[in-house]
């Protein structure tokens, strides 16, 4: 009959320093930590805001961040997409004047899009989300100084 030596220790030793461990953690991992991570000041900078008039309710800009966080979950797996989401939401989002809360969420994704996916996609895909996003941010931030459509326009077009 044989005996199986029995273990010594309950602690399973890994061999690497810190940072081979940090990078052999699942990359999904990374990503729902990031996201986490953005989520919080986020909704923190929103449980902060003093209402204006005629502003969207809060509650409405609580969900676009919440849709931006849960999209960047994904950049890896799916970039174009989750770079397309998180602009119409950004969108969305600086015309009911929620802008600030959303900026780092579309870098991002908008960065994480260029880096995974090739040229081709990008030229056709990616620069025109970004351009039409980039205008509806604009727009955004010039109506909430009361512009009319002019200086909007000259304001774009400098």
């Amino acid at each position: 009959m044989t005996t199986v030596p029995r273990a010594t220790a309950t602690v399973r030793i890994v061999d690497g320093t810190w940072s081979d461990r940090l990078r052999r953690v699942d990359h999904r991992i990374w990503d729902a930590v990031l996201a986490f991570a953005l989520l919080v000041p986020a909704v923190l900078a929103f449980a902060s805001r003093r209402d204006l008039p005629g502003e969207a309710p809060e509650e409405f800009g609580f969900g676009l961040v919440v849709v931006a966080a849960v999209a960047l979950v994904w950049r890896r797996r799916m970039p174009l997409v989750v770079a397309v989401i998180v602009a119409f939401v950004a969108s969305v989002a600086s015309i009911l004047g929620y802008w600030p809360e959303l900026a780092l969420f579309l870098a991002i994704a908008l960065y994480s899009a260029a880096a995974k996916i090739e040229r081709r996609r990008v030229l056709t895909v990616l620069i025109p989300v970004a351009v039409v996003s980039g205008i509806a941010i604009s727009s955004g931030e010039y109506s909430e100084r009361n512009l009319n459509w002019v200086e909007i326009a000259f304001g774009l077009m400098i």
